[in-house]
């Protein structure tokens, strides 16, 4: 609730709202290059790792290893919420292409497939916003 009331006074305001068409194109490119990145890759296998036992068993252990375990599948999500950001945080299209892109992320049985593919077309929309970009001047 408060991430939809900061977006919308950001969004509000128009030298705000001039500068997301001139951010998209870098932004773009900076998620591709989040999505080669090492660290992408580990982050990517904490959150795909299944829950094992944690000893020992308090709740204090099993919070700390659910806390990691979140902090690192947000953080693997960090290139596609740049995305978000870069072409539009409420196109409900875009949401479904996201949300589908960290799933195959995610649960896919060879995530590194799936990486290379949104990275490529990351880098795909990152150069059509940029060539779009320079031609509407």
């Amino acid at each position: 609730m408060l991430g939809a009331g900061v977006t919308e006074i950001l969004m509000s305001s128009t030298p705000l709202t001039g500068l997301v068409p001139v951010t998209g194109a870098p932004g773009m490119l900076c998620a591709a290059l989040i999505q080669l990145s090492a660290w992408k890759r580990r982050r990517l296998m904490r959150c795909r790792e299944l829950p094992g036992v944690v000893s020992p068993p308090f709740a204090s252990s099993f919070r700390r290893h659910g806390f990691r375990l979140g902090l690192d599948c947000v953080l693997c999500c960090s290139g596609f919420t740049v995305v978000m950001v870069a072409w539009g945080l409420m196109g409900l299209r875009m949401m479904a292409i996201v949300a589908a892109a960290i799933t195959a992320e995610r649960f896919a049985p060879r995530p590194n497939i799936a990486t290379r593919i949104s990275r490529f077309f990351l880098f795909c929309a990152g150069v059509f916003l940029l060539a779009r970009r320079l031609v509407m001047g």
